[in-house]
């Protein structure tokens, strides 16, 4: 039998051994890495070679065909910040503001101008409201409705409302209930003449069911039950494509639902006015009633008209 001076020595030399093996592995590894490093390189050079010679040679595309690479050379693409949708070319119209050179519009996408609110018009404005409820439900059966109601509102959201590529859409589980919405279409306010003349805007949520929201090309978001602008906080993009704003319920709605899942969804129609006010003095607002149908759908429409305060 060894005693421990052999197994010490033995060990030590498997030790000596497994070292030397790890050098040689590295330098084999070592030099397979510089060789691969050393063949990209040329790969590259003969790619760049192969470039500049087709360049510099005739081109083998017929000059039907060719496209004119140089032609767009130091240009730069941006995306026009003009809305795309139902009224291209907007003219004064509609029974919202008369004929101030304010109109105010219901878009069916929030990249449209929309169509001016007329009286006895009904415009829909691509609002989807839906509540589920729960009460009564087994945690199983809780679960499948659950998954159920986001698949509905995964598809829906895929899908989008009118066909708009452009969506917003939540979908909120609460105690009792799951409530769920999509929004694609807006309002617009308009200006169709200059606006040196407006000292304030101010859109106003009525009930306790609604609030509102502005949506400025500086990426900032006045949001609440009312909302009041001055011509300085709203950039010129929006005097020139018009303040796009949004109706949601309130968290009042969600509270009421709480308490009572089957409360028909035409409870939170609401009433907004939309007051211009000019540095003369006079005011100008309208009512615009928002319908929300026991469906979930939504519709807009002009309560009185014009009114000059």
């Amino acid at each position: 039998m060894k005693n421990y001076e052999q197994m010490a020595e033995d060990v030590l030399h498997r030790a000596e051994e497994y070292a030397i093996e790890r050098k040689k592995t590295r330098k084999v590894v070592t030099s397979i890495a510089a060789f691969g490093c050393l063949a990209l390189l040329i790969v590259v050079n003969s790619i760049v070679l192969a470039a500049k010679t087709m360049d510099e040679s005739p081109s083998l595309i017929p000059p039907s065909i060719q496209m004119d690479h140089h032609a767009t050379e130091g240009t730069k693409e941006t995306e026009t910040t003009q809305p795309q949708g139902e009224t291209p070319i907007i003219v004064p119209g509609g029974d919202a503001f008369g004929d101030s050179g304010i109109v105010l519009l219901v878009a069916r996408t929030t990249t449209a101008y929309g169509t001016p609110l007329e009286n006895d018009l009904e415009l829909p404005l691509n609002y989807s409201l839906r509540v589920r409820d729960f009460r009564g439900l087994s945690a199983k059966e809780r679960l499948q409705a659950e998954l159920e109601e986001r698949a509905l509102h995964a598809a829906k959201m895929k899908e989008g409302l009118g066909g708009a590529s452009m969506k917003l859409g939540n979908c909120t589980n609460r105690e009792n209930y799951m409530i769920s919405f999509i929004r694609t279409g807006c309002f617009r306010l308009l200006w169709t003449k200059d606006h040196a003349s407006v000292e304030s805007i101010s859109i106003k949520s009525t009930t306790v069911y609604g609030k509102v929201d502005v949506c400025l090309s500086n990426s900032t978001y006045p949001n609440g039950q009312e909302v009041t602008l001055l011509p300085e906080e709203i950039p010129e993009a929006d005097w020139e494509n018009g303040l796009r704003i949004n109706w949601k319920y309130s968290n009042a709605v969600l509270n009421i639902l709480e308490e009572d899942p089957a409360t028909p969804l035409s409870t939170f129609s609401d009433t907004v006015v939309f007051t211009v006010n000019f540095v003369d003095g006079t005011t100008q607002e309208c009512a615009v009633r928002i319908l929300v149908q026991d469906d979930g759908e939504v519709i807009a429409c002009l309560q009185d008209g014009i009114s000059d305060v």
